[in-house]
């Protein structure tokens, strides 16, 4: 999440490439397997209802903080 907010926020519209690109490394750790599964596809996050909102909750302030 904090990749796609991050990369949005510097380039508006690149966050999703570069979860996607990140994502097919990330899913193969254990924390994230256990979690996600090892074969769900970034995509399916990305669509998911309330994905990139959680994100932005999350993360938006610490990029403002970033700005500052």
């Amino acid at each position: 999440g904090w990749l796609l907010m991050s990369r949005d926020h510097s380039k508006a519209g690149s966050g999703g490439a570069a979860f996607r690109d990140s994502w097919i490394r990330e899913r193969q750790d254990p924390q994230q397997r256990l979690c996600f599964g090892a074969d769900i596809e970034a995509d399916l996050l990305l669509q998911s209802q309330g994905f990139e909102q959680a994100c932005a909750l999350l993360y938006a302030p610490m990029l403002q903080a970033l700005v500052r």
